[in-house]
């Protein structure tokens, strides 16, 4: 296969109006956006011609050109809280034409995983390359089994899945998150999909300490706490 005829489209989403931590994608993280994190490693991987970021906001627009990225105004209707990823992605194909601007393939990095490093972009991009894929997701350990999930109803516990609670860990069958840091596509099936899961999707492990997601609060500081205790060993 030549792979020097495939041709990766980046996009950042990055709307502004997150409920759970406010402003998240231009909060500050070891002094800089939490935005620009994802923008610099995706630069130093060396496999896109350009990267864009797509927004509603502003202020996260002029961000994403500061730091190198070529903003994309999204419209509000793609702003909302009920708009997946997938919905946003295919708009921004077919409305910025870029397969006819020769991409063949999608590489998609949520701003909010920040540790993800270039060198992890680039052994996710061969291995999708290499195996023949037609997706890639990349994905982290959960920390508990869902299978132990309880529901609450009234005041009143169960069990989710009842058949499976009692059973020990190492009884039950693993299970991952994807983590947002790192998904691939071609796109002409995804265009027609609308979907990154198929026969065809492998599955990219990534390291447990780039695998932090800023959602909440909480996130962010654990972040900052990472980030310090890197330093000082540094």
């Amino acid at each position: 296969m030549d792979f020097s005829a495939r041709k990766p489209l980046c996009i950042i989403p990055a709307r502004g109006g997150s409920k759970r931590l406010p402003r998240k994608n231009i909060l500050s993280l070891g002094g800089k956006p939490l935005l620009a994190w994802t923008i610099e490693a995706a630069k130093n991987a060396g496999l896109f011609d350009s990267l864009w970021v797509s927004s509603e906001d502003e202020e996260i627009l002029e961000t994403a050109l500061r730091f190198g990225a070529t903003p994309l105004v999204r419209p509000a209707s793609l702003a909302t809280d009920h708009v997946t990823v997938v919905e946003l992605c295919i708009h921004l194909i077919e409305e910025f034409e870029f397969l006819e601007k020769g991409y063949t393939d999608m590489y998609v990095m949520l701003p909010t995983s920040p540790f993800r490093s270039s060198e992890t972009i680039k052994r996710a991009w061969r291995a999708y390359l290499e195996k023949g894929a037609d997706a890639l997701m990349s994905i982290v350990a959960l920390a508990h089994p869902p299978q132990w999930a309880l529901m609450e109803a009234d005041g009143r516990l169960s069990p989710l899945y009842p058949e499976q609670y009692e059973t020990p860990r190492q009884g039950l069958v693993s299970a991952y998150r994807h983590d947002g840091g790192h998904a691939i596509g071609k796109i002409p099936r995804f265009i027609r999909t609308r979907s990154f899961f198929g026969p065809g999707t492998i599955a990219f492990p990534v390291p447990e300490e780039e695998a932090v997601d800023v959602d909440e609060p909480i996130d962010l500081a654990w972040a900052e706490f990472l980030l310090q205790r890197s330093e000082g060993k540094s």
